[in-house]
């Protein structure tokens, strides 16, 4: 932007240099306080100098600060994003008007029929100031820029230079934002509902109910872009099952959620949510109390077991191991080959070696463990963890339903 007004002049007080020395022949001093030593190289260069570094005041339009110079308020306007915004296009209805935000700054270029010759997607060159005119955000002279005016894009209306605006259309962002454009208008949504996934799009916001992400803006458009694509986001919860992972019926259902296995450490306690209570009844603790093993028991517990299953339960009902059954068998053989030992001495000779199997009846009984409780859960505990089984199974039939039935009217 010319800030000459056309003028050849330098401002007045400047001082044109007359010096021997090579290269500050023609140039111009400044001559206030504080700039001892600024020289400038032309007149157009005083006179941004003048306005930049003594013409006060230079105050935030967002915030009220003042500041001593143009480069400061610049620096602080960019990382605070106070600015004001007021349209500067020529013909348009609206010129000079200052706008609260950019959101209605930027509605009102979408709307306005002045601004829609703002060019392609390929950019176009633009002789006129769009926004800001006391040059908050200008660091220098800009007699071209580039508008990104995709309307998905993180930098929608966004001021760059040429050789900048060649990255911006080439990086992920902008292509993205282009593609998923064009998914969005084949969706055939009314004005306002496209203009709220616009702008979800460009903050980086998940606006699917139900999916883990909703509500939050996501860091980069590489992340974000790749969770629209992912299952939970596609195939949200409440679409199809209602969300059980709550207290809404902690009140309402008494019974629900209870630990009613005696042994349990938990038993009796009521569980908040469903997250919470699945993950108890699934825990190590509560699988050894009910006496069924766990998914991925560990040796010790497995040793725990095998002489609790041995020991605890009657040879008469045949559920001694194989194992059991096969020692028993070679003492019997060993107590035939000698029929004048009685049974008393095999049994009091305790401290001497012997290569023959103790015996049930000789070996002194096993003590349990404190922690485990009857091997044989009670029937009742048994249909109720199938009946909870069955609806869970229900509710997984009804949400795999559900999407297979989006997947059919997608297609």
């Amino acid at each position: 932007m010319d800030v000459t007004g056309g003028c050849t002049d330098p401002p007045p007080d400047f001082l044109l240099l007359d010096s021997p020395n090579e290269g500050e022949a023609g140039t111009f001093a400044c001559p206030f306080d504080g700039c001892d030593g600024v020289v400038c190289g032309s007149a157009q260069e005083c006179h941004i100098h003048l306005k930049e570094w003594h013409s006060p005041p230079y105050a935030c339009a967002g915030c009220e600060a003042y500041f001593a110079a143009q480069p400061a308020l610049a620096r602080h306007v960019k990382a605070t994003g106070h600015q004001k915004w007021v349209c500067a296009k020529n013909g348009c209805e609206l010129k000079g008007f200052e706008f609260e935000s950019h959101l209605e700054y930027r509605k009102h270029v979408i709307v306005s029929t002045s601004h829609r010759s703002l060019g392609q997607r390929d950019g176009t060159r633009y002789p006129d100031k769009v926004t800001d005119p006391d040059e908050t955000l200008s660091e220098g002279s800009a007699e071209d820029y580039f508008l990104c005016i995709e309307p998905c894009c993180c930098r929608y209306l966004q001021q760059w230079t040429e050789r900048m605006y060649e990255v911006h259309v080439k990086s992920h962002c902008h292509v993205a934002a282009i593609q998923e454009e064009e998914a969005l208008r084949r969706k055939h949504l009314s004005v306002e509902e496209l203009e709220q996934k616009r702008e979800a799009r460009r903050t980086f916001l998940c606006d699917v109910r139900g999916c883990p992400q909703f509500g939050k803006c996501l860091a980069t458009s590489h992340s974000y872009y790749y969770h629209i694509q992912t299952w939970s986001h596609l195939f949200p919860v409440e679409a199809s099952v209602p969300k059980k992972d709550d207290d809404d019926d902690f009140w309402l259902q008494p019974e629900a959620r209870h630990c009613t296995v005696h042994g349990c450490l938990q038993f009796g306690r009521r569980f908040t949510t469903e997250t919470i209570y699945q993950r108890h009844i699934k825990s190590v603790q509560h699988l050894r109390a009910a006496c069924r093993q766990p998914t991925r028991s560990s040796p010790r517990i497995q040793r725990v077991n095998r002489r609790l299953f041995v020991t605890v339960q009657p040879a008469d009902e045949g559920d001694i191991g194989e194992d059991a059954d096969d020692e028993m068998g070679d003492y019997d053989e060993a107590r035939q080959q000698q029929p004048g030992s009685a049974s008393t001495a095999a049994c009091s000779s305790s401290t001497e070696p012997s290569s023959l199997p103790n015996t049930p009846s000789c070996m002194p009984p096993l003590t349990p463990d404190p922690g485990l409780a009857s091997p044989s859960p009670s029937r009742p505990r048994h249909e109720l963890f199938l009946e909870r089984r069955n609806r869970q199974l229900e509710e997984e039939v009804q949400r795999l339903q559900a999407q297979m039935d989006w997947l059919c009217r997608q297609n």
